[in-house]
């Protein structure tokens, strides 16, 4: 048992202590907070290495509706990415919020890999995007999972 865990036995607490260290101790009784923030905190490190593909293989000038203005591409990621530490920090909290918030960011990043895959499909060559929109599936699949076995 984990130092956390043992903690939680001596005050008994009904909810499990922030910054719980069940990771670093091997303990198996790991929260299931912490193991969606621990998925919510991938998908934000997937989201990263997409915004970089796109960025460097010039997403917003290959849209299929035509040229993203830039300062709209900006604004749209500065409102995903504080979406998204939003959702982190509440579920680092155990905030109330962090489930429903947690459940729009993995649909929103299963659509997104979708959206580009299904572009490349339909074009027949390479789409901005469309690699890491491999890894944004697997990863948006493992948080709703985690939601789902919560």
């Amino acid at each position: 048992m984990c130092y956390s865990h043992y903690k939680d036995l001596l005050c008994r607490r009904k909810r499990p202590h922030r910054g719980s260290l069940c990771w670093l101790s091997g303990c198996s009784r790991e929260s299931t907070m912490d193991r969606i923030t621990s998925a919510i905190l991938l998908l934000i490190a997937a989201l990263v290495v997409h915004l970089v593909e796109e960025v460097k293989t010039g997403f917003r000038k290959k849209l299929p509706i035509g040229e993203m203005p830039r300062l709209l591409f900006i604004g749209i990621n500065f409102v995903v990415y504080a979406f998204c530490f939003t959702t982190l920090l509440l579920s680092a909290s155990g905030h109330e919020l962090a489930i429903p918030f947690a459940w729009v960011f993995a649909i929103a990043m299963l659509m997104n890999g979708i959206g580009h895959i299904g572009v490349m499909l339909v074009r027949r060559k390479y789409f901005p995007g469309s690699l890491t929109a491999f890894i944004l599936l697997p990863v948006s699949a493992y948080l709703i999972i985690q939601l789902l076995n919560r």
